[in-house]
């Protein structure tokens, strides 16, 4: 076979075998939620799951055949080993580039402009999709909710099913927009990182020519040195803190638990009733 023919072979297999390993897991997720509902008393007995594991069956035979069809793939078309090519983050770049400029490159024209609308868009797109997650979430707690498909199988599931139905374009639109922000917030990143090079390369070129610059936005060596010492050290002192405040949690929360858990096990009456011994027997009061 030739090796375009095995890299479309490979690439309709991948996607089919993802589709069935996501409705796997949608399908699994529904028939728990509507074991668990239908039978609160004993949800998870011998014939719940074996009724539940019925229903389930061809999605499960396809996922198993898919499986299968993996191994015999990648046995007939191994893959041949390639190496990783690093590519720069865009994040990383335009942090390393702010360095070389006074007070972040904030003097540079545009870039006030540039970095408020990525300010606004990230906090605008981050409320979008937290409403359009707690929206979809919310068909699942609605006491009132009637379902609107006639197959039996979205009834016997307790309706479940069908809230799924539900769900979906509420989930699919916080994606729709957590991609959509990602790509505007790439591409103001990209404007931001050609301004800061095109002020850089005017500089220079200015300061090549002997020509005097009276307000710089460039750092000089000393400068730039001056500045990564001041945030190492305020970054170290910063990481001690964090590991404080860590230990601190992690002790809080254990003395919580441990407490909660005494008084579930009934420690707490354990102890008052051997302080009442001893103030009974031992020191004589009561």
């Amino acid at each position: 076979m030739k090796e375009r023919n095995q890299k479309q072979l490979l690439t309709i297999y991948r996607i089919i075998f993802s589709i069935a390993t996501v409705c796997l897991g949608i399908v699994m997720l529904v028939e728990l939620w509507g074991i668990y509902h239908s039978q609160p008393a004993h949800a998870f007995s011998r014939a719940s799951v074996g009724a539940a594991l019925k229903e389930m069956l061809p999605i499960l035979l396809l996922w198993v055949a898919c499986w299968i069809l993996n191994m015999v793939l990648t046995r007939l078309y191994p893959q041949e080993k390639s190496k990783l090519k690093a590519t720069p983050d865009l994040s990383v770049t335009l942090s390393t580039m702010k360095k070389r400029f006074v007070n972040g490159g904030k003097g540079v024209a545009g870039m006030k402009g540039l970095r408020t609308i990525r300010r606004v868009t990230s906090v605008v797109g981050r409320v979008l999709i937290a409403v359009c997650l707690a929206w979809g979430v919310s068909y699942l707690f609605d006491k009132n909710y009637q379902v609107k498909h006639s197959l039996a199988f979205f009834k016997e599931t307790n309706g479940v099913a069908d809230r799924t139905l539900s769900m979906l374009p509420w989930l699919l639109a916080a994606a729709a927009i957590a991609v959509s922000v990602a790509l505007i917030e790439e591409y103001l990143q990209k404007r931001e990182l050609a301004l800061l090079q095109a002020a850089m390369v005017e500089e220079l070129l200015r300061k090549k020519a002997g020509e005097k610059i009276e307000n710089p936005i460039l750092l000089t060596a000393s400068e730039m040195q001056k500045n990564k010492d001041e945030k190492a050290k305020g970054k170290q002192s910063s990481q001690s803190t964090k590991i404080i405040w860590v230990v601190r949690g992690v002790l809080c929360v254990s003395a919580l638990v441990l407490i909660v858990l005494g008084i579930e096990w009934g420690g707490m009456s354990l102890v008052f009733e051997k302080a009442r011994s001893i103030c009974q027997q031992c020191i004589g009061l009561g």
